[in-house]
């Protein structure tokens, strides 16, 4: 069903999307090996994206499933290629679920980093050359001339693209509910609301503002 204004719903050109790249990079990188799962959009602190195993159970059927999460709040400063990187980092930790020895907790072992870079991912504790290849807390890089490279070209060729992501937030700084009064002649401070009217006490004298006015 179409909405009233006539454009197509947002849930599902973006969910598909995501689901689309999923299925292209399962085919191209993992032979199609990989199960089912759900994929959400979910904001984590300090994390793109984390996998979930055995997440979701179905409601009629007798079927658990796996999940990917990718945080929405990083995408405005990356691109679609870089969102589908994170993609795939967690479509490796599900290959290793299904085929291998994930270790326990969320450390990024040998063997994941192994098939990170078999499918064309370098990773790294620091997202930069050089950075450590396994650990608690990973990060990666796309390999130049790699498999996942090429396999997105391949994909972004088909008129792929991710429309949507969280705005940034700016930090307004609230506005200081005490300002600073001075005296003019020993130059005591003190501070109040900006309309206090303050006499110091040792000069007897109206304290200023750093406009230069009594209040």
């Amino acid at each position: 069903m179409v909405p009233n204004n006539g454009q197509e719903a947002i849930t599902r050109t973006e969910y598909s999307g995501f689901q689309s790249a999923f299925d292209f990079f399962n085919a191209e990188l993992f032979d199609g090996s990989l199960r089912e799962l759900l994929i959400t959009l979910q904001r984590k602190a300090n994390s793109s994206g984390y996998f979930s195993p055995k997440r979701f159970a179905g409601r009629k059927e007798s079927q658990i499933i796996h999940e990917i999460a990718l945080n929405p709040d990083g995408f405005e400063t990356e691109s679609d290629e870089e969102i589908c990187s994170t993609l795939v980092h967690e479509m490796c930790h599900c290959w290793q679920t299904a085929f291998g020895k994930p270790s326990r907790g969320r450390y990024h072992n040998r063997e994941w980093a192994d098939k990170m870079e078999a499918v064309g991912l370098m990773p790294s504790h620091d997202g930069k050359p050089g950075g450590r290849r396994t650990g608690q807390s990973m990060s990666d890089y796309i390999i130049e001339g790699g498999r996942f490279q090429k396999a997105y070209q391949k994909l972004a060729a088909t008129g792929f693209e991710l429309h949507w992501n969280s705005p940034r937030r700016s930090k307004e700084r609230a506005p200081n509910s005490k300002t600073k009064f001075t005296c003019p002649e020993c130059t005591q401070n003190a501070w109040a609301k900006p309309d206090a009217a303050l006499i110091c006490g040792i000069c007897q004298r109206p304290m200023q503002t750093p406009a230069g006015t009594s209040a």
